[in-house]
């Protein structure tokens, strides 16, 4: 059994590591953070997803059809929505203008696929190397996942002056990630590459974007613009933040 689900398990236990540390930290309460915190937890249950369903599509003979009804594909139609949000969320933090519309219309998107998800039928594949989901229930899941790199992209190239240069490399590393990952996983699809992928994203997220020291005034300084809020709210560590919201260092 350990051997089937060696790399999901893997993925699971560093994602664990990582998102413990992430969480201990203090930092600016920002709504582009809080959506960060929440794709956090959905790619816990998304690598625990994918943990079980390594091991009982391989061995559907033993394990009730309930617990491989793919339910990693829906946290990972959930966690490319998230990811979207973030993305959008960050360009307004930036100067970007309202991306409210955006917004909804991917929330819009990401209902409807994992309502699809829901209801669709589920096939199984047996190879060789393994055996593996298919279907429309898979199907719905690649829509989602070309939206999300479609508009990735698009918003990498209007908005790549917003972002700024540290930002515009992280998030493109994120794109190239998701193309190669989708890439793999249909031509290769025995292989469960999306964990990896996964984590390989929000550890990326993580020490850059939403690294927490980028927020410490004394130490370490953000932009000029935040640090004269800061100064102006008379912020100068963190611990100095609590009670403020983003609107109110926005305004």
């Amino acid at each position: 059994m350990y051997m089937q689900i060696r790399l999901p398990l893997a993925c699971l236990v560093i994602m664990l590591y990582c998102l413990l540390l992430f969480l201990r930290k203090r930092r600016l309460p920002t709504k582009a953070s809080r959506v960060f915190s929440c794709m956090g937890y959905v790619s816990i249950a998304n690598l625990c997803a994918a943990s079980v369903t390594e091991y009982t599509v391989n061995n559907r003979a033993l394990v009730p059809d309930a617990f491989n009804y793919g339910w990693h594909l829906v946290t990972l139609a959930l966690w490319c929505a998230l990811l979207l949000i973030y993305v959008l969320m960050l360009i307004e933090r930036m100067g970007g203008g309202s991306q409210r519309n955006l917004i909804i219309f991917s929330c819009a998107i990401c209902v409807l696929v994992i309502a699809a998800q829901l209801v669709l039928p589920i096939e199984y594949v047996d190879t060789p190397q393994g055996s593996y989901s298919l279907g429309p229930k898979a199907y719905v899941l690649y829509v989602m996942v070309a939206y999300t790199i479609i508009l990735l992209i698009v918003l990498l190239v209007r908005y790549r002056a917003v972002l700024g240069h540290i930002n515009n490399l992280v998030l493109l590393a994120s794109f190239l990630v998701l193309i190669a990952v989708a890439i793999v996983q249909m031509i290769w699809p025995y292989i469960l590459i999306t964990s990896p992928g996964l984590v390989m994203i929000m550890i990326g997220l993580m020490v850059t974007m939403e690294d927490a020291r980028l927020y410490i005034y004394d130490d370490l300084g953000v932009s000029q613009r935040w640090a004269n809020k800061f100064s102006e709210a008379g912020i100068e560590t963190v611990a100095d933040l609590v009670g403020h919201t983003e609107e109110d260092l926005l305004r």
